[in-house]
């Protein structure tokens, strides 16, 4: 991960394929909660005439630990 960017790689897919990849991490404490929303766009080496669907956002609410 560099500069809060993380790169992975993996194989083709075929015509209606999909891949589900999990990341997961530790936030820093916070002091009251806070929404961090994290983005994935994918890229591919053919063109691809559906570039709508290549990205998409999740949101993580953090919320402060218990004292």
């Amino acid at each position: 991960m560099t500069d809060g960017l993380l790169s992975c790689t993996g194989g083709p897919l075929a015509k209606g394929d999909s891949v589900e990849i999990e990341v997961t991490g530790t936030a820093a404490d916070v002091s009251e909660p806070t929404t961090l929303n994290n983005t994935a766009t994918v890229f591919g080496d053919d063109a691809d005439p559906r570039k709508q669907n290549n990205q998409d956002t999740a949101s993580t609410l953090i919320t402060p630990q218990a004292p």
